[in-house]
């Protein structure tokens, strides 16, 4: 060190030392998550974010060439292989089967999941989002009890058949314009009620199944309440036909529960049909300030033979979520 400060060779130094603790740190996160150690609360929240956190192993890469550091690009590769292993199938475009979308034979169906973030917004944008995303059948989730009112009262026309239970951030409903022949509020082992509905669309039934389980990642989650609240849900789709399993789940497709659905055979439709991270949250904060959506925790899943056709992210509301669509066909 000299009075001027750091020289340019000390901090070219300290520079390298940061790539090599991020390798070390992002590589060995990956050999204990593939090692079974995927449960464990700090992978878990390591998981949350890792597509972000391996991202800047690309940008990396050019300094290991430039310094002829192998260890170090040998870390920074195995970051970017994992990149493209666990997302690089999000970025290949999708493209719609047009023959299943034309064809008289396969019925077709519009569905949207919306967490409306118990009364951060005004209820005209989550009127208007609503009403203007051509969905056929919407899951609500954070449903203050004062909204209902007006779900009903403007919406009623477009969505007949509608269900709401709880309130406040447990408050879950279902509005449809096919109809709801049999509704059933449930609880498992968690402490947010789950919505299930059987719909007549066309001649066919499909069971909707309105979810929105508490957050499981942290300290503790693995052994909180609710924790085996996926596997059931998991045994319950299998069994019920065509399914649609959507809401806020509050994990990404990284996450232990993730796998746990993906195991039993649910499709994620944004894995699927959808492109990109389809981030949906946070999409602002209490305060109301506008955030750029980091992690996708808003889900379809889909069991029994219905295949999705398109995903995408909806229109800001301004709930700290965004809503996601799926066109889905069977």
């Amino acid at each position: 060190m000299t009075g001027e400060g750091q020289k340019p060779e000390d901090k070219r130094t300290s520079l390298l030392l940061v790539v090599d603790l991020y390798g070390a740190v992002m590589v060995a996160y990956l050999l204990v998550r593939c090692l079974g150690g995927g449960g464990l609360w700090v992978v878990e929240l390591m998981s949350t974010i890792v597509h972000w956190l391996l991202l800047p192993a690309f940008l990396l890469i050019p300094i290991g060439l430039a310094r002829r550091r192998w260890g170090t690009l040998a870390l920074l590769l195995m970051c970017s292989t994992a990149f493209i292993v666990l997302f690089g199938g999000l970025f290949i475009p999708i493209f719609p089967d047009r023959d299943i979308c034309d064809d008289q034979q396969f019925s077709t169906l519009r569905v949207m999941t919306y967490n409306i973030s118990h009364g951060l917004a005004f209820p005209d944008r989550i009127v208007e989002v609503m009403e203007t995303s051509g969905a056929e059948v919407i899951a609500i989730q954070e449903l203050p009890d004062g909204m209902v009112p007006t779900i009903q009262e403007e919406l009623g026309d477009l969505y007949p058949y509608q269900v709401f239970f709880g309130g406040g951030f447990s408050g879950i409903g279902l509005i449809s314009r096919y109809p709801i022949l049999e509704e059933e509020p449930f609880l498992l082992e968690g402490p947010r009620p789950y919505l299930m509905a059987d719909l007549k669309v066309g001649s066919d039934i499909v069971t909707v199944i309105a979810a929105h389980p508490p957050v499981m990642i942290g300290p503790g989650g693995g052994s909180a309440p609710g924790a085996a609240d996926m596997q059931t849900l998991a045994e319950m789709a299998v069994g019920e036909g065509r399914t649609i399993i959507m809401g806020d789940f509050n994990f990404t497709d990284q996450n232990q529960d993730y796998r746990v659905l993906a195991r039993a055979g649910l499709i994620d439709a944004h894995r699927a049909a959808g492109w990109g991270f389809g981030s949906t949250y946070p999409r602002r904060g209490w305060t109301g300030g506008f955030r750029l959506p980091l992690v996708r925790i808003d889900h379809v899943f889909l069991a029994g033979e219905i295949y999705p056709q398109r995903v995408w992210v909806g229109r800001d509301g301004g709930s700290d979520h965004l809503p996601v669509l799926a066109i889905l066909a069977w």
